[in-house]
């Protein structure tokens, strides 16, 4: 009786269980080092920023700037961007439809976009950056401050971030008083870095 029972005693599947527990702690390493994306997408404001400088081991950051480009052209340009999915989009746009777009138009469009990025790819942490200042034109001053107040409002809506640049001020831009200068690119590139570092 004492040596069947020995003979009948076959293992649970132990050795088994040990390796599905082993697949799930690697599988859970790789995810946990695996790296991340962070996408800056904007108008010709963000052309001068170097992703590669701001990237580290653990978040790549890829620059995809768009000359020109107005709210409604964005609308396109970030179909193949949310495609790949990324772990962040950081949005710079509307800094070409400030003379022509009233401050709630401006706001309502860039929030669009928020929500065409939330939509397609619902994983994707989305950040709005403020539009920066500018001294080419008068008056556009009180309107950008404006269509800022809107935006954030719209971040904390939808529980976006909300960048925003008030380190910039006229020193920080090119003689035309529209593009940032060296010393602006690199303002902005630190206020993105310290954002994604948080």
């Amino acid at each position: 009786m004492t040596k069947n029972a020995s003979v009948g005693a076959m293992p649970q599947n132990p050795p088994m269980q040990e390796n599905v527990n082993e697949n799930q702690d690697a599988n859970l390493q790789n995810e946990k080092f695996k790296k991340k994306t962070t996408i800056i997408a904007g108008d010709s404001i963000v052309k001068n920023i170097q992703g590669w400088r701001l990237s580290d081991s653990n978040n790549h950051v890829v620059v995809k700037s768009f000359s020109g480009s107005t709210i409604s052209d964005m609308e396109d340009y970030l179909k193949p961007i949310i495609r790949r999915e990324p772990s962040k989009i950081i949005l710079h746009v509307g800094t070409n439809d400030i003379n022509h777009l009233t401050a709630q138009q401006i706001a309502k469009g860039v929030a669009n976009l928020g929500t065409q990025i939330s939509q397609d790819s619902p994983r994707t942490k989305v950040a709005l950056s403020g539009i920066l200042p500018r001294t080419d034109k008068p008056g556009l001053s009180s309107k950008i401050k404006a269509t800022n107040n809107m935006i954030k409002s719209f971040c904390q809506h939808n529980k976006w971030d909300f960048l925003d640049h008030k380190s910039i001020d006229p020193s920080c831009l090119n003689a035309r008083g529209l593009h940032l200068n060296r010393k602006g690119t690199t303002v902005v590139a630190k206020n993105i870095t310290d954002y994604i570092s948080n």
